[in-house]
């Protein structure tokens, strides 16, 4: 985890869907000199994908193998997990999740040129309700659930993670979205923010980059 300079330093989660997720985010963080604890509530995508029809036990697993340690920082690392539940209520001053940045994020894209890749049709619905609230036209959302994709990418290196994502995003440019959110965090790569003939919204990196502004100086 790294070496904690004096016991007023954060102790930090980077929690997601799966195993996968939360060690991608812990690893983002750490590489930037972030020390944390890497959680996922379950071991595959399927069977976190099935969770989401039953969020009071998310809930509660979510309390047992998080919520209820000593953690001054949770950091939700995964796009359905974060829509699931109004986290911030239950953990308050302590959560730094996702919804905040779709708020921002589905007012500024051109809806009608804009595909949205998603793990589930959980995260599907929540993006469509989060869509309606803001008075936009839900049906004109491009929604795409990829949990196949998923879980290919749960079993592959970095170098074929990374292939896989991009043949990906190749296919929606091919069919002529102007720009591309990863509405899953499996799915992130800074190098796709460099992609020129598509716009690429990564919110789960955006969140890291904020976290990482707030804490630099802690453990610097």
């Amino acid at each position: 985890m790294g070496f904690i300079k004096n016991r007023f330093t954060p102790k930090i989660a980077v929690v997601g869907g799966t195993t996968f997720d939360a060690n991608k985010g812990a690893a983002y963080l750490r590489k930037r000199g972030i020390p944390c604890d890497a959680i996922g509530m379950n071991r595959e995508p399927e069977e976190t994908a099935a969770m989401y029809k039953h969020p009071k036990q998310i809930v509660q697993l979510f309390h047992e193998k998080v919520g209820s340690l000593q953690y001054t920082d949770i950091v939700i690392f995964c796009n359905s997990l974060s829509f699931i539940h109004d986290w911030k209520s239950v953990y308050p001053k302590r959560i730094t999740e996702l919804n905040q940045y779709y708020n921002e994020l589905l007012q500024k894209v051109n809806i009608p040129n804009t595909a949205i890749i998603v793990a589930d049709e959980s995260t599907a619905k929540n993006i469509s309700d989060l869509a309606g609230r803001q008075n936009l036209t839900a049906s004109e959302l491009n929604i795409f659930p990829s949990l196949d994709l998923i879980k290919e990418i749960e079993n592959r290196n970095e170098e074929e993670q990374y292939h896989l994502v991009k043949a990906e995003i190749e296919k929606y440019i091919s069919k002529g979205y102007t720009e591309i959110i990863l509405a899953c965090t499996h799915l992130d790569h800074p190098d796709f923010f460099n992609i020129a003939e598509v716009k690429i919204h990564q919110p789960g990196i955006m969140m890291l980059e904020e976290f990482i502004g707030l804490h630099r100086q802690i453990f610097s």
